[in-house]
C-alpha cells in the first residue's frame, strides 16, 4: 500500500470512531443540548484538528469529501433523534467507547464556549465597498438665511430704495370732476324718458311747500296734493319693483335662474364668471338682452321712486303735526 492509501485509511477509521463517539455523546446529551448545538460544537472540533496537519493538495481536497459525508451522516443522526425518543446506551459496549463518551460532553461544552473563528463571522465591509450614501435632506425648520426676508436695500442717507416705476406712478391718477363723471355713468342706466320723469315728480314736490304761518285749511290741500301725488308715484314704483321683483327675487328670479344653469367650470371662480357671461346675452324671445345693464338700470330707478315715496310721507306727517299744534294753540287761546 502506498503512503496516501495508508494515510487514507487511518483518516478514515478516526472518522469512523470519532463519528461514533459523537453519536454517543449527542445520544446522551440530547436532553440537554438542541442539535445546532451539538453540530456546531462538532464543526469547531473538526476545524481545530485540521488547522494543525500539513496541508497538502490531494489530502485537502480528500478532507473535504470526507467532511460532506461526515455532514450528511451527523444531519441524518440530528433528525433521528428529532423523530426517535432517546434511549440508554448499551451495556456491552466496549469501554474505550464509553471513555470517548464520557470526555466528549465536556469538550463539546468547552467548543460551544469558544467564540466564533474568523471563517465564520460576517465579511467587514471595507470602506471602497461601503455604498456612498446619498446626502440627507434637512428637515425641521429654515436655516437663518432662508427664514430671514430680504432686507430692502438702502440709498447712501439710508433712505429705501423703490422701484422706478412705482416712485413714478401715481396711485390717485389725475384729478377729475365728480359731477362730469357722475353724470356719464348715469347716463348710461338712464334714459331721456325717465330724466323726464324724474323731473316731473321733482318739481310737483317742490311745488307742495310747508311754511309756518299755515292755517288748518291750507293744510288741507297740502295734504290732499301730497296724496295725488303719492299717487302718481307709487304707480312707477310699482312698475318699477315689479320687474326687479321677476328678475332679482333669490328663489324664482329669471336673471337669477338663467346665471345658474349657465354657471359651469371646475371651480368657484370661473362658474361664476361664465354667469355672468351668459347674463350679457341672455334670450328673452327674439331678442338678446343684457340682464346685468337691465338690473343696474332698474336699482337706478328703484332707489330714487322709494326716497321719493319716503319724502312724500315726511311731509304728510309734518302737515298733520303742524295741524295738531294749531288746534292746542287755538284751545289755550279760548281757554285764556
Amino acid at each position: 500500500m502506498s503512503f496516501l492509501e495508508n494515510l487514507r485509511a487511518k483518516k478514515a477509521a478516526a472518522a469512523a470512531q470519532e463519528n461514533k463517539g459523537a453519536f454517543e455523546a449527542t445520544r446522551e446529551e440530547a436532553p440537554k443540548k438542541s442539535p445546532s448545538a451539538m453540530l456546531a460544537a462538532l464543526r469547531e472540533k473538526r476545524k481545530a484538528k485540521q488547522e494543525t496537519k500539513p496541508a497538502e493538495d490531494n489530502v485537502e481536497q480528500q478532507q473535504e469529501k470526507e467532511e460532506e459525508d461526515l455532514q450528511a451522516k451527523v444531519d441524518a443522526v440530528v433528525e433521528k433523534i428529532k423523530d426517535e425518543p432517546v434511549k440508554a446506551p448499551e451495556n456491552d459496549a466496549p469501554a474505550e467507547e464509553k471513555q470517548e463518551a464520557e470526555a466528549s460532553p465536556e469538550e463539546d461544552s468547552a467548543d460551544t464556549t469558544e467564540e466564533p473563528t474568523k471563517d465564520e463571522k460576517a465579511p467587514e465591509e471595507t470602506p471602497e465597498e461601503m455604498p456612498e450614501e446619498a446626502p440627507k435632506r434637512k428637515r425641521g425648520r429654515k436655516s437663518k438665511k432662508e427664514a430671514e426676508p430680504e432686507k430692502p436695500a438702502t440709498g447712501e442717507n439710508g433712505d429705501v430704495k423703490v422701484s422706478q416705476f412705482v416712485n413714478n406712478y401715481d396711485i390717485l391718477g389725475k384729478k377729475f370732476n365728480y359731477d362730469e363723471i357722475a353724470g356719464i355713468t348715469l347716463d348710461y342706466f338712464e334714459d331721456d324718458g325717465w330724466k323726464e320723469t324724474e323731473k316731473t315728480l321733482s318739481e310737483k314736490m317742490a311745488a307742495i311747500r310747508i311754511e309756518s304761518d299755515m292755517n288748518p285749511g291750507t293744510l288741507k290741500y297740502a295734504l290732499a296734493a301730497l296724496n295725488n301725488l303719492y299717487d302718481e308715484a307709487n304707480i312707477v314704483y310699482m312698475d318699477q319693483k315689479k320687474l326687479m321683483d321677476a328678475l332679482c327675487d333669490k328663489d324664482f328670479g329669471a336673471a337669477v335662474a338663467y346665471q345658474a344653469v349657465n354657471s359651469y367650470g371646475s371651480n368657484t371662480e370661473e362658474r361664476k364668471r361664465n354667469g355672468f357671461l351668459a347674463l350679457t346675452h341672455a334670450k328673452v324671445g327674439d331678442h338678446e338682452v343684457n340682464y346685468i345693464a337691465m338690473i343696474a338700470a332698474i336699482k337706478v330707478r328703484y332707489a330714487f321712486i322709494s326716497d321719493f315715496l319716503k319724502r312724500i310721507r315726511y311731509k304728510s306727517d309734518l302737515c298733520i303735526t303742524m295741524s295738531g299744534a294749531i288746534k292746542m294753540e287755538q284751545s289755550m287761546t279760548l281757554g285764556a
